[in-house]
């Protein structure tokens, strides 16, 4: 165990329980760190650094929520005092503690921005980089770290190239630490190596492999059923060991291990919203509980099974590419309700016209006209018009009332077969199923 004496006189001022000083977090180098002779960022007196944000986004923070936790320990919450976000498990050898703090998420809820503080005996030591990191970029920490004795450890950074897959770096630079002693009773951290080995199963000169991450995986059978819901899905971090995904009816998310075959889930959290009619209740159910007894997996071709020993559980099947807008899509749901048999000529309809980026149609008691545009998977609608025809009947005026709503809130698409649904965000808003 490593043992620092009691500092005395201004060491004192560097404790946990007593003012640390502040400076501003330097920016990123434009060659990187990794790639130069080590040097020591972290001086003989560490100074503690606030993140360069204001007051926090609260939708961020909502959204993101369940990936937080909460203080364990004095120097946990020294950092969350600076305006730092606590994410991830600390690592913690003897008296040593590697805590990581972010300063904002993705639209995956991985850390951007992110830190990794060192301490020693409860006083803070410095820092495992010189600049602040982002999930799945070049020098981003890989949250590995591994002691060689109680003052020597070594921790490990991706390392991207132009050319690799977000999910795969090609390269990861592993670089030893040294708690050395100072001048004064304090210990200093300091980097005393690197080295960058190409990732064993990323070979520079190959592609990567199909594996967990890297692509969205559809939910197709529970069992051996079929699922009759077309947007469950779980999508997995390698670098952060992070799952989330959609059960068709609440988004997820939680940590997992993948040893060789072996992939256990750590406990998921979920959002809230109630699921409605049957299908959805009971995909989201059997989803779950198949992702909890999870203990091995399989990939063959583009298809993910999930096992508990020998009983298949869940299988996926990797995203297929979008197909373009065009063509006429009748409404055959509308949020969670399906739509009765109508007469033809009340049948509520979208047409898309992608050589003038116009959508017309019908919308239960009115023809309507939009503009919208695409780009990958995200849809807008915009200057949406309609004629002025009175509704007869309470039902279908809130019909039309619903699916305008629907188009104004819409941000995302996706075409599966003969079936186009539109989303707010991974919330299915509306059906459609592809006419002649």
């Amino acid at each position: 165990m490593i043992k620092f004496p009691a500092a005395a006189g201004l060491a004192a001022l560097y404790t946990v329980a007593t003012t640390l000083a502040i400076a501003p977090m330097s920016l990123a180098a434009p060659q990187s760190w990794l790639d130069q002779p080590p040097r020591n960022w972290n001086p003989n007196l560490p100074i503690l650094d606030i993140p360069p944000r204001g007051n926090p986004d609260p939708s961020e923070l909502n959204r993101c929520r369940s990936t937080l936790r909460s203080p364990q320990s004095m120097a946990d919450r020294l950092i969350q005092q600076r305006g730092w976000y606590l994410v991830g498990t600390p690592i913690r050898h003897q008296n040593v503690e590697i805590i990581l703090g972010n300063t904002g998420f993705d639209g995956m809820c991985r850390p951007m921005g992110y830190q990794a503080f060192v301490f020693a005996g409860g006083r803070y030591l410095g820092t495992l980089s010189p600049n602040l990191m982002d999930s799945r970029t070049d020098g981003s920490f890989l949250g590995e770290v591994k002691f060689q004795n109680d003052s020597t450890f070594t921790a490990d950074f991706a390392r991207y190239t132009s050319n690799d897959p977000l999910c795969c770096p090609s390269r990861i630079s592993t670089v030893t630490y040294r708690l050395e002693r100072g001048l004064l009773p304090l210990p200093r951290l300091v980097p005393v190596a690197v080295s960058t080995q190409p990732t064993a199963n990323h070979p520079p000169s190959q592609p990567p492999e199909l594996g967990l991450s890297g692509q969205r995986w559809r939910l197709r059978r529970i069992g051996n059923q079929a699922v009759p819901v077309d947007t469950a899905f779980i999508e997995f971090d390698s670098a952060n060991r992070r799952a989330n995904g959609f059960t068709g009816c609440n988004n997820f998310n939680g940590g997992y291990t993948a040893n060789g075959p072996r992939l256990l889930f750590a406990p998921l959290a979920t959002s809230q919203r109630l699921c409605g009619q049957e299908p959805l209740q009971s995909v989201e159910t059997q989803m779950l509980q198949g992702l909890s007894r999870t203990n091995r997996y399989r990939i063959q071709g583009n298809t993910l099974q999930l096992f508990e020993d020998n009983r298949l559980l869940l299988t996926f099947e990797a995203g297929a590419t979008e197909r373009p807008l065009s063509g006429r899509w009748q409404l055959q749901r509308l949020g969670n309700m399906p739509m009765p048999p109508r007469n033809p000529m009340n049948t509520v309809f979208i047409e898309f016209d992608p050589n003038a980026q116009r959508a017309a149609g019908f919308s239960g008691c009115n023809n309507f006209n939009a503009g919208y545009s695409v780009n990958g998977q995200q849809l807008r609608f915009s200057a949406v018009a309609t004629t002025r025809r009175a509704c007869i009947g309470q039902r279908a005026q809130r019909l039309e009332m619903s699916f305008l709503q629907t188009l104004e809130q819409t941000n995302r698409y996706r075409i599966e077969g003969n079936t186009l649904t539109f989303y707010d965000g991974d919330r299915p808003l509306a059906m459609f199923q592809r006419t002649p």
